[in-house]
């Protein structure tokens, strides 16, 4: 219980119900006492209202608000690609394998980075952007091994996929003509099957599970962290 001091106003009588305002918020009622006159102070005893207490955030949503995460993640890549350049270096025989290890992974994520920067702020795109190119990192150079191997089984099924893929943007987008010129570009892929089998296990097999981890990682923390990507949910934050 706690106390509180009421002034009563001119007018009121004893008997005489009376509401006050507690300084913690509370709508307090009490009668005026009996032999109370106006100008006069009672205390009235009342409980305290407690505001509901959240709750704690879980795991996930706790490293996404304080970007622990992410910050981890993007440490991570960082460390893989400093101790990965003098290997992927010195096994670079041509022009070829430098381009598809690390100029389209960056392009990739330079892109995805400059599209966030836009529309969200630089603060959202560097946090974002980064900690999902640290993912898609993290995958293609330690685990680049078991990557590259499964490329070999899984290759017919990244061209159906991509085949498929196509074909369902384009008819979406532009309805019977897309669903046209999709299968047109089907038809083209499986002519040249056995090439682009050879594209996806050899040269441009890290930029494709780069891209695809990219991508995958994007999505994730996009649905994950929706509300703690908005810097309008953040305070005294301005981008």
């Amino acid at each position: 219980m706690t106390s509180l001091n009421v002034v009563i106003p001119p007018g009121m009588k004893p008997g005489q119900e009376l509401q006050a305002q507690s300084p913690d918020g509370t709508i307090v009622q009490a009668k005026i006492p009996a032999g109370m006159k106006p100008g006069q102070t009672f205390t009235m005893q009342y409980t305290p209202t407690v505001a509901p207490t959240p709750p704690e955030p879980k795991l996930l949503g706790a490293l996404g608000r304080m970007y622990s995460g992410g910050d981890l993640l993007v440490l991570l890549g960082l460390v893989a690609v400093g101790f990965s350049l003098p290997y992927l270096f010195s096994h670079a025989g041509s022009v070829l394998p430098i381009v598809a290890t690390y100029a389209i992974p960056a392009a990739i994520a330079f892109v995805a980075i400059a599209y966030d920067w836009t529309m969200k702020g630089p603060t959202v795109a560097l946090k974002h952007g980064l900690a999902s190119a640290a993912v898609a990192w993290v995958m293609v150079v330690p685990l680049g091994l078991i990557t590259h191997s499964l490329l070999h089984y899984l290759s017919a099924l990244i061209i159906a996929g991509l085949a498929l893929s196509m074909l369902l943007t384009l008819l979406t987008m532009y309805g019977f003509l897309g669903c046209i010129v999709g299968v047109l570009l089907g038809m083209v892929l499986v002519h040249f099957g056995s090439f682009m089998v050879w594209l996806i296990t050899e040269p441009f097999g890290t930029s494709i599970v780069f891209a695809a981890t990219f991508w995958c990682a994007r999505v994730f923390f996009s649905v994950l962290f929706q509300h703690h990507l908005d810097p309008k949910s953040w305070p005294d934050v301005k981008e």
